[in-house]
């Protein structure tokens, strides 16, 4: 076999430098703020808390996404299924970062210093952190064995010298049995994983909304709140998905197989939480309204009525919800890939803002907006370290489930079924 062909990254030397200065700005930034007076340390850890809140939903949300295609057999979406589960590639990173959240416990939460009579037994340092810490590898361990079995049937087939996925291949070829019985295997294996990374999913998240946001406010308490966290973790990875599509199709060569048939689908799933999500808000505001009790009621008045937190409030209320929906509506914003990545772009990033309104106003006692330089360079630095992992993973598998019998038994064209054309010889 001769020497492959030179290799060409998924993100450029450029586009990776610049995300590896903006996770190092973030990191300065953070330790700026984290070494610092009482208010920065206080801004730099609600900085990290809702970012993470945020990356780690959406690293999720793409795995939950392929496993919603597994379980329920569906073909339309199956060109898109690796793009999704590359979101896994931000995991244990988020791990990590969790387990470095330990110290900043103690600036956002106020029973960490003043134990609230009553939940004593709940809302315990060293219980929240270790039952969450617990929860979350179990977690990410079935999304991370979901992504194993649906890559290793396409990576485990032979070795590939001098590329950067050769290490991954070996690693995958241990106690290899053919393509065949690995194919089978790994189908049967994924029939199990799915429907547990569903459950874990909406289980596991549902705590993490009661630990990690609404602890913020021992006092308000939502039963609803759990399953509104999780519901919108989703919508935003979907929306991602959908960016992360239409880049593919423009970028990477995936113009035949990700199609206007295919984006209009994914819109309207994207509609279709986008409607779940309003259920959820409408019904969270309408009991909490109606009970007019004034620790309930607060949450809602300080993020809607309260400066300088309304005009964010409202904007979340009317960009996360209101113009999608209205967007949404039409066959041809759906259909069309570069409206739909404008309009999902969009509701990312009303995702981010509302992870940030649901944070920092609980958090943040001062009469400013709390963002400015130090948020956004941990916001960027986030994002970066997210756009990089993800990138260097699509670097290594192929862009396509070549191996997964329901894609390849639609029409796909057979240069994109086989390996990367740079992986040739």
């Amino acid at each position: 076999m001769s020497a492959p062909v030179s290799y060409k990254p998924r993100l450029s030397r450029r586009a990776s430098l610049i995300c590896l200065l903006l996770m190092a700005g973030g990191l300065a930034a953070f330790l700026t703020g984290a070494l610092g007076s009482t208010p920065w340390r206080v801004r730099a850890w609600q900085a990290f808390l809702y970012n993470w809140l945020f990356w780690s939903g959406m690293a999720q949300g793409g795995v939950v996404f392929a496993c919603m295609l597994d379980t329920t057999d569906t073909h339309w979406g199956r060109p898109m299924k690796r793009l999704a589960e590359a979101f896994a590639a931000f995991l244990p990173l988020s791990l990590l970062l969790f387990v470095l959240f330990w110290p900043g416990m103690a600036y956002l939460y106020p029973w960490v210093k003043a134990p609230v009579p009553g939940l004593t037994l709940w809302l315990n340092p060293g219980l929240v952190f270790g039952r969450d810490l617990l929860l979350l590898t179990i977690l990410y361990a079935l999304c991370l064995g979901y992504v194993y079995y649906s890559v290793r049937p396409d990576l485990g087939s032979e070795a590939m010298p001098g590329h950067p996925g050769a290490g991954l291949r070996r690693w995958l070829q241990r106690n290899w049995r053919g393509a065949g019985a690995e194919i089978a295997r790994s189908q049967e294996k994924r029939r199990v994983l799915a429907p547990a990374v569903l459950i874990g999913f909406c289980l596991i998240n549902s705590l993490l909304a009661f630990d990690l946001v609404m602890a913020l406010d021992p006092t308000w308490s939502s039963t609803l709140f759990g399953a509104y966290f999780f519901v919108v973790a989703i919508y935003g990875a979907l929306a991602l998905v959908a960016v992360a599509a239409a880049w593919a199709r423009r970028s990477w060569g995936l113009a035949e197989v990700i199609g206007e048939a295919q984006f209009h689908d994914l819109g309207r799933l994207l509609f279709a939480f986008c409607l779940l999500t309003l259920e959820f808000f409408w019904s969270q505001l309408l009991v909490i309204w109606y009970g007019d009790l004034p620790e309930e009621t607060r949450f809602l008045l300080v993020r809607g009525y309260g400066w300088p937190w309304w005009p964010f409030g409202w904007t979340v209320a009317f960009g996360m919800i209101v113009l999608p929906f209205v967007l949404l509506l039409r066959r041809s914003m759906k259909a069309n890939p570069a409206k739909l990545f404008a309009v999902s772009l969009w509701i990312v990033l009303m995702v981010w803002l509302e992870r940030l309104i649901l944070v920092a106003p609980t958090v943040w006692p001062g009469p400013d907006f709390p963002f400015g330089p130090l948020e956004l360079l941990i916001a960027l630095g986030f994002a970066a370290a997210f756009v990089r992992l993800y990138t260097r993973l699509l670097d290594r598998v192929p862009l396509l489930p070549k191996t997964d019998p329901i894609f390849t038994g639609e029409k796909a064209p057979h240069h994109l079924l086989g390996e990367p054309e740079q992986w040739r010889a």
